[in-house]
């Protein structure tokens, strides 16, 4: 019976190895075909478009963060708590794909008495949120915080993994835990740098980007409690008016009012100073209110030289002249604008002439234009309220708005190869102006030939006029008679505008009736992208007599070799291509991408390097568009200064279509081009690319490697180009 049991044992053993060695080979086999495949589709002998996919989902796809300064919480001048005080929020939506926010790099400014010190003074622990879940926690100690050269203090909160799906939006919370306040503090907070914010691009892809939250501030001032005004028999004035936090505004009077210690003989001082913004670092401005009072109140009216702001009112002893030496006590406030109402007519001047130079780096070249004028507002009729910096823009401009255009052409009918005449003299005239023709050696001008044709064209593509197909028809034509001649006219362009205004007396009370102020209107202007030449300055009113403009009488020159106007001309330079992005997980689409090799050439002059936002990928179904993308762009060479004159860049310009968008059928792609400075494109790509999508799930990827190899087997034919 062991025999026997043995035996069958031995047969059972051998069928079962057998069994499991032919679905080893079947499994060897099929990953064999897999890797084959692969290799095939790598190597582009068979074409992706013609894959059955069983799972739809793509590598790389790139998500976009927004990031706000969230409304809550909002500033707080009156923080007691000690515990997760909420300080700092951030809105970010993503967009594209998911984004995972992995660290801030966080600048805390932290000021004692206007003084500043080390934030950890003040703050332990530092917690970040998503919702009511702490995703992150930071023990805050004397070392946490850097301290750069500028004085500025900043902690990097890493690690966050702070995921902000698709389409979604959430709110990145940070609390603060602190020690107990032993006396107020005004704390500041946004990001350090411009690289404040670190974001990692979908769940897979591991795409880095940063963004800048340094203009993002919230401010605070974290307080002890106030003493009540009962404890007089102690040695420290209690302040009764104003209360805390109280507004004041200028030209009305305030009641300074205080409770002073039993016994003491000193003589009250009154004063008030500043709370400057930490970052700023400026030292406080002391103003004595009173001095010698030996009332309890002092009723003080504030006048113009106050300056809005965060101020400390501070009640103490005038010194120690044989009495109880009494501790001063403060109470914050807030000083605003007085509310007077402006019934007068403001009447503005120069007092003296702008001031107007360039600073130029150590190439030579202009960097950026400073103008400073000198300005004097009287009021009539009335009092009037002084401007504000955001009612004035400072421009750099080129030439005169009042210049007038003298017609160089006057074409009446339309020309093209072969026509002949004293108006194709003009045009070729105007064209070799511009340095769009070179007659060719010989021969005379008056007819319209090839290299005519070829200039022409040039000229409507620096129009943004399509077809450029070198004729001159009615919208040439209409565009070549506008235009003016350069002897009689200075080349217009348009102005650009500082980026900031500063007003020296922004924020001045109203001026009474007959009365008058002077002030300085002061702004930088970036000129890395502006052409050679001499521009002016101007000083305009945005809000206020609009009409009214102060032009700087002064002209400065702007040397800049590195840029000018010029024409982009671009070429294909190889075929477009349009391929399906194979998906890797479950449930997800494929993308369908396209990539359109180009070269632009500077025509005339530098030119920018081009952008995303010159161009339009259009995806379509047959004539039906689905979708027009922005694309990726990239340029080599990649120079800042842009292609110079004559010189030949290669741009590939890269778009993709995700999501549900994407659905079986054909696809091709369309490049179009949406900025008429840069030329004229319009390139299809010549094959469409074919999506099957396949709802079979665990075993879609086994059966779409078998489907490929058995195709290949029995001689299916395999389309280079997806048909």
């Amino acid at each position: 019976m062991k025999k026997y049991e043995d035996g069958w044992y031995n047969v059972w053993h051998i069928n079962y190895i057998h069994y499991m060695n032919n679905i080893s080979f079947i499994m060897k086999a099929t990953l064999g075909i897999s890797v084959l495949a692969s290799v095939l589709l790598f190597s582009g002998i068979i074409s992706t478009s013609s894959v059955a996919l069983a799972q739809t989902s793509f590598i790389g796809s790139t998500g976009k963060l927004t990031v706000a300064l969230s409304t809550i919480p909002t500033n707080n001048s009156n923080i007691t708590a000690v515990e997760n005080v909420p300080v700092y929020a951030l809105t970010t939506t993503a967009r594209s794909a998911d984004v995972t926010i992995v660290d801030i790099d966080l600048e805390v400014s932290s000021a004692k008495n206007g003084t500043a010190e080390n934030p950890a003074v003040l703050i332990n622990r530092i917690n970040v949120w998503d919702g009511t879940v702490k995703q992150a926690s930071f023990p805050v100690t004397s070392t946490s915080f850097v301290k750069d050269s500028t004085n500025a203090y900043h902690m990097r909160l890493s690690k966050l993994n702070f995921l902000v799906p698709k389409d979604e939006t959430k709110t990145l919370k940070i609390t603060f835990s602190v020690n107990p306040i032993d006396e107020h503090r005004t704390v500041v907070i946004d990001g350090y740098g411009t690289a404040s914010l670190k974001a990692l691009s979908g769940r897979s892809n591991n795409m880095l980007a940063t963004h800048n939250i340094n203009n993002l501030v919230k401010t605070h001032v974290f307080r002890k409690s106030e003493t009540p005004p009962t404890a007089s028999s102690t040695n420290k004035y209690i302040i009764n008016t104003p209360q805390a936090s109280s507004t004041l505004s200028i030209g009305n009077t305030v009641d300074i009012s205080w409770t002073r210690p039993v016994g003491a003989m000193a003589k009250t001082m009154v004063r008030l100073h500043s709370i400057p913004e930490p970052k700023k670092r400026v030292a406080p401005v002391q103003i004595y209110i009173a001095r010698n009072v030996t009332t309890s109140n002092y009723s003080w009216t504030i006048p113009s030289s106050v300056r809005p702001g965060a101020y400390e009112i501070v009640v103490g002893p005038e010194g120690g002249n044989g009495g109880l030496r009494a501790v001063a006590t403060s109470r914050f406030v807030t000083v605003v604008k007085g509310g007077g109402t402006a019934t007068g007519t403001a009447s503005y001047s120069q007092e003296q002439s702008a001031e107007v130079f360039a600073n130029r780096g150590t190439s030579g070249n202009t960097t950026s234009v400073e103008s400073k004028f000198y300005m004097k507002v009287d009021a009539r009729g009335g009092a009037v309220k002084m401007p504000s910096q955001s009612d004035f823009e400072i421009m750099l401009t080129k030439g005169s708005s009042t210049s007038q255009c003298t017609q160089i052409l006057s074409l009446n009918r339309n020309l093209t190869i072969g026509s002949t005449g004293s108006d194709v003299v003009e045009l070729q005239n105007f064209l070799e102006s511009k340095g769009f023709l070179t007659m060719p050696v010989g021969v005379p001008k008056g007819e319209f030939e090839n290299a005519t044709k070829a200039a022409v064209s040039a000229y409507q593509i620096s129009k943004g006029i399509t077809p450029a197909d070198g004729n001159v028809y009615p919208l040439v034509r209409a565009n070549l008679n506008a235009e003016c001649d350069p002897a009689a006219t200075i080349t217009l362009i348009t102005p650009i505008v500082a980026s900031s205004v500063v007003l020296s007396a922004d924020s001045y009370s109203d001026i009474q009736d007959g009365g008058s102020r002077s002030f300085t209107v002061k702004g930088l202007i970036n000129t890395s992208t502006v052409p050679s030449g001499l521009y002016t300055t101007t000083l305009r009113f945005k809000n206020i007599n609009s009409a009214q403009e102060f032009p700087a009488q002064k002209y400065v020159r702007v040397d800049n070799p590195s840029y000018s106007i010029g024409v982009a001309t671009y070429t294909s330079s190889q075929q477009p291509t349009i391929t399906v992005n194979s998906p890797t997980r479950v449930g997800d689409k494929p993308a369908v991408v396209a990539t359109f090799p180009l070269q632009v050439t500077a025509v005339g002059a530098n030119i920018l390097n081009p952008r995303a936002s010159d161009f339009r990928v259009a995806f379509m179904k047959g004539s039906t568009t689905v979708a027009e993308v922005e694309p990726l762009v990239t340029i080599v060479p990649n120079n800042p200064n842009g292609i110079a004159e004559g010189s030949i860049s290669s741009v590939t310009v890269t778009a993709m279509l995700t999501g549900d968008q994407v659905t079986s059928g054909l696809y091709t792609a369309r490049l179009v081009n949406v900025k008429t400075a840069n030329g004229v494109i319009d390139i299809v790509t010549p094959y469409p690319v074919s999506v099957l999508l396949s709802n079979r799930m665990g075993a879609g990827i086994l059966s779409a490697s078998v489907g490929i190899a058995l195709r290949m087997v029995f001689g299916s034919v395999v389309s280079l180009f997806g048909y």
